[in-house]
């Protein structure tokens, strides 16, 4: 009886374990008012990083309704790293294929993407780094955007 206690344990905790990603560092999301992403609303994210010596990769969640009108959104990415050095970089993040049908994964007409923003980021430095996402699209307010948000994997 105990025996077998202690296999269903064990069974359960390499369950669990194997459920994890030890390559995920940071994930947040942010919601968007009313959903209209404006250009004045710009989630901010503070990462703090203590190992310089693995490459990350950047990721860009958006989760939209059905309704969203376009493929892609082009994002500003602003980074401040903890030794005041600050730069921006212009991504467009598919959300959609060629075909029309959305990207990741959605439930009665809401999609969320985790989209690769950018791959293989080294930082130099040990510390608070702070990203913020702002939409760069013609269109303002960006409508039908649920949240923004960051993700960091090693």
């Amino acid at each position: 009886m105990i025996k077998r206690f202690y296999v269903i344990v064990s069974c359960a905790f390499c369950i669990a374990f194997a459920g994890c990603n030890l390559n995920h560092v940071f994930e947040k999301n942010t919601e968007v008012p009313d959903y209209k992403w404006d250009y004045k609303f710009i989630p901010q994210f503070k990462v703090e990083l203590n190992d310089t010596s693995s490459f990350y990769n950047l990721y860009v969640n958006i989760r939209h309704l059905d309704a969203y009108r376009y493929m892609n959104v082009w994002v500003l990415i602003h980074a401040s790293s903890p030794d005041g050095k600050q730069q921006t970089e212009r991504v467009s993040l598919s959300l959609a294929k060629p075909d029309g049908k959305w990207l990741g994964e959605g439930m009665n007409g809401v999609w969320m993407v985790s989209a690769l923003a950018k791959k293989r980021i080294k930082f130099q430095h040990k510390g608070e780094y702070t990203f913020a996402i702002e939409h760069d699209m013609r269109i303002n307010p960006l409508e039908d955007v649920m949240n923004v948000g960051l993700k960091l994997e090693k």
